[in-house]
Formats: C-alpha cells, sequence, structure tokens
C-alpha cells in the first residue's frame, strides 16, 4: 500500500477512532482463511455475509486490529467507523490520489480481463514486477476499490478492470479511478435486463471517457453508427482513438527497453 502502515493513519483516513495501540500493520483482508501475522482484519458486511462474525477467529490468526462498526470490548485493539464499506472507499480513495503514475482502465461488453492480462504481460517486459494489474475480473465496485489497496511504490503503471450491469456505475468507477488511457474493448449486447438496449450499453461504457484525463487518450472498437455520439461525448475529455486493436498495437510497438512509464503513456498518445 501507499500510506503510511500505522492504525492511525488508516483511522484518520478512513474516518474511525482508533482503540488501543498504535501499532503498525502489514495488510489489510476481509478474509479469516488468508489473513497472516500483523495484518488488520475488516470486518466487511455485505448481503450473505457479516465480518463481525469473524473478528474472534481475525485475532487468533494473527490480525493486530480489527475494522469495525461496533465496540469490541472484547478485542484490545480496533477501529471504530461508521460504515466499514465507507471506510474502504476512503482508503481506496486515498491510495489512489498518492498514485501518480499513468492509470489505464479497461471495459467492455467482453474481453476486460483478456485485454488487461495481455496489455500487462506486454508491459511486464518493460518494467519488470513493475505493472499493477486488477486481480481476476474484480470490476464492481468492492473489486476496484480493493484493488486499489494493492497499489505500492514499485508500480510504475496501473491497469483497472471495470464492469457494469445498471446505468451509472461505469461513471461512477471511472471517476474514481480517473485514468489517463481509457479502453473499450466493444460495444454488444450483454446485461440488457439493467441497461435494457445495445445503446444502453453503448451509453453506459462510454462514461468511461468522461473521466479520462484531459491529456489522455481514449481507445475503442465499436460500429461507424455509433461513432458521432462517442466523439461527441469524448470531445471534452480525452483525444479519441478508433480501432482499440490496432492502436494497442501500434503503441505497444512504440515501447522500447528502458522506457519510463511516461514514455509509455506518451506512445499511446502519439498513435
Amino acid at each position: 500500500m501507499l500510506i503510511e502502515h500505522k492504525l492511525s493513519n488508516l483511522a484518520k483516513l478512513g474516518g474511525g477512532m482508533l482503540h488501543g495501540e498504535d501499532l503498525s500493520f502489514k495488510e489489510i483482508s476481509t478474509n479469516t482463511r488468508t489473513i497472516k501475522q500483523g495484518d488488520v482484519f475488516l470486518a466487511l458486511k455485505g448481503r450473505n455475509f457479516d465480518g463481525e462474525d469473524y473478528c474472534e477467529d481475525a485475532i487468533k490468526k494473527g490480525a493486530i486490529c480489527i475494522i469495525s462498526e461496533k465496540n469490541l470490548k472484547q478485542i484490545s485493539t480496533f477501529i471504530k467507523v461508521p460504515s466499514t464499506f465507507s471506510f474502504l472507499k476512503k482508503l481506496a480513495e486515498s491510495q489512489r490520489k498518492l498514485f501518480r503514475k499513468p492509470v489505464i482502465a479497461i471495459t467492455g461488453s467482453n474481453g476486460k480481463t483478456s485485454t488487461k492480462e495481455i496489455l500487462y504481460k506486454i508491459l511486464d517486459k518493460y518494467f519488470s514486477k513493475k505493472i499493477f494489474k486488477s486481480p481476476g475480473n474484480w470490476n464492481n465496485e468492492l473489486g476496484v476499490y480493493f484493488s486499489l489497496l494493492g497499489l505500492t511504490h514499485y508500480h510504475r503503471i496501473a491497469i483497472f478492470e471495470i464492469g457494469t450491469s445498471a446505468p451509472g456505475e461505469i461513471k461512477e468507477l471511472s471517476a474514481f479511478l480517473n485514468p489517463d488511457i481509457g479502453i473499450i474493448t466493444n460495444i454488444g449486447n450483454s446485461h440488457l435486463e439493467g441497461l435494457l438496449s445495445i445503446e444502453g450499453v453503448m451509453r453506459e461504457k462510454t462514461d468511461l471517457f468522461e473521466s479520462v484525463d484531459k491529456n489522455g487518450i481514449c481507445l475503442i472498437r465499436t460500429k461507424e453508427e455509433f461513432l458521432p455520439y462517442i466523439k461527441e461525448k469524448s470531445k471534452m475529455s480525452c483525444n479519441l482513438r478508433e480501432k482499440t486493436i490496432e492502436a494497442l498495437q501500434t503503441g505497444i510497438s512504440a515501447v522500447k527497453p528502458g522506457n519510463t512509464a511516461d514514455d509509455v503513456a506518451q506512445a499511446f498518445w502519439k498513435v
């Protein structure tokens, strides 16, 4: 993580109150099956689970602190917060603000994860072990927030995947990430139960381009009939490039050994 690894700092950033000793921690975990000695356990709540049920188990497995919405009198060190989900969001926001290197966001009706993995493998050849990618298909709100916690000072470029199932989700996550490069793999008949039509999919997916940095680049492969709308939507936020695959190939071919992260961003920009 980019933030200082002190419990007092966690409490400050997440809007909570630290009870107990101000210790140094290693990572933040929500899973007692994988938690390690020195970690902090975030007792996150969901529709079908409640992390509060696993606090004592987390302590037994090495957690030095619990982040909870309750007063945990039986635990010596904990951070009490109004909402564990809001805490996670604030922490993710702090991580994003501290990461000042190129950020790439990928969405599309399909091919998001494959595109992310391919791009990661290519860039990793030039920045060995210094490229961050969001794990698996962590592309919903919770997944993006958790992904951001994985950013460190060693990373030079970060690649995130963004998904949606209802109007407004891409807009919110894109604004949160504020990427330098936005990629839409395609626009097709996906999530029609929430987006209703392919036009609805187009409107939702292209919300990504509204949050791309003004000096950034937008890459898309789509039908000709959608281009006037997409160009109009992206003209105030980024430089639109059509035909994603061709643009990616050209940008990647311009990357050379020894290039900095900024050089990579410029290579894509010049496509």
